[in-house]
């Protein structure tokens, strides 16, 4: 399976840019992440998770895999390493950090996708946009709970989030899915910086523009213009 790939991130408005992201075109292997923890250990958090999750694709056999193994494994494998490399470094001025993560892995013509926090990814194929993970926030909970939330309130809690890589009261477990790929597939990772501030229209004009590099340009000045206050992060990748 053959893929294109372009990516982009920016500070915005912030004082510092806490968003990282991993291409290894080579092995199939995409990753986001979207640090916390204030000046000392947000952008550590998501640097290392990142650094963390390629490593252990390239060399699987120091987490117990093989090249057999299968890629839901590997994600599962990949997040728990860079949980423990965080909550080893969490001490002092960086105590308080954790980062979100996205995945997203391609392999013998399947799509695995794997998360905590809500970083998301989509896909969009046939002119159809799709999201594959639900974030993991407090909203949702409540929301899955059956507990209905009025909008005052929604706009208060949609960003807490209830999971994060570094984190251990929140972690819990990675959310983790393969699906079939097709020709012409396109898939968008994002950090909240940009799927909160444009809507489904937009991200999938951005994704569907012919030159990848003008479609993830176009994805982050829609969110900026737009008014993110946050980091703005897109990698888009094309089957």
């Amino acid at each position: 399976m053959n893929a294109q790939v372009h990516a982009k991130t920016i500070r915005g408005r912030r004082e510092r840019n806490e968003d990282t992201y991993g291409l290894q075109p080579e092995l199939g292997l995409y990753v986001i992440a979207d640090g916390m923890g204030g000046q000392a250990g947000g952008d550590f958090a998501s640097k290392l998770a990142v650094e963390v999750i390629c490593e252990v694709f390239h060399h699987p056999a120091h987490t117990g895999l093989t090249e057999d193994s299968h890629p839901e494994d590997f994600a599962r494998a990949a997040i728990s390493r860079a949980h423990g490399e965080l909550t080893r470094q969490r001490v002092g001025a960086r105590r308080h950090m954790g980062t979100t993560v996205a995945i997203l892995s391609l392999q013998d013509e399947h799509a695995t996708i794997a998360h905590i926090g809500d970083s998301r990814v989509y896909r969009l194929r046939a002119g159809v946009l799709e999201q594959l993970t639900r974030d993991h926030s407090f909203y949702n909970e409540m929301i899955t709970r059956g507990v209905t939330v009025q909008e005052h309130v929604r706009q208060r809690i949609a960003n807490v989030i209830t999971r994060a890589v570094g984190m251990p009261a929140s972690l819990g477990t990675p959310d983790v899915l393969t699906v079939l790929c097709e020709p012409g597939d396109r898939f968008l990772l994002s950090t909240d910086g940009l799927h909160d501030y444009v809507d489904e229209e937009c991200l999938t004009r951005g994704m569907a523009q012919d030159d990848l590099s003008e479609g993830c340009e176009q994805l982050i000045a829609q969110a900026y213009d737009a008014g993110s206050k946050d980091n703005i992060t897109a990698v888009v990748v094309a089957v």
